[in-house]
């Protein structure tokens, strides 16, 4: 594949990517806490996250997940203090998205992926 082939390849990645969506990654963020809650009689995650140290949008402060299903892992307190590694999102058919999020915890021994389906996004930044 050419240079030019592997650019539009690209742009039409970032392009597909939602609007709320941390674009250039949250890299090394750290979660500070994680939980599930009610609010108005929905469901949602909460990730607070510390994003001073990520390498590239150090903006964000949370990131509320409405209408959730934590896929894994089976407890999501193993995150907290973790560090944000990596992460992907999809938009499912059904117009929910999938977000896959690999995160470092026990000083980088383990890395765990979350994986969480959910209806509609709130990200808070600075």
């Amino acid at each position: 594949m050419s240079i030019r082939q592997e650019a539009n390849k690209l742009r039409k990645y970032y392009e597909s990517l939602p609007e709320w969506y941390w674009k250039r990654g949250i890299h090394d963020a750290k979660i500070t806490m994680i939980y599930e809650d009610f609010e108005k009689g929905r469901k949602f995650l909460d990730i607070h996250i510390n994003a001073a140290g990520a390498i590239f949008e150090q903006d964000i402060t949370k990131i509320r997940l409405y209408d959730h299903k934590i896929i894994s892992p089976d407890n999501i307190g193993v995150l907290d203090g973790g560090f944000w590694l990596s992460d992907s999102i999809e938009t499912l058919d059904s117009g929910r998205y999938l977000l896959k999020a690999v995160i470092s915890c026990n000083d980088d021994k383990d890395h765990i992926t979350l994986e969480v389906r959910f209806s509609d996004p709130l990200v808070e930044r600075k």
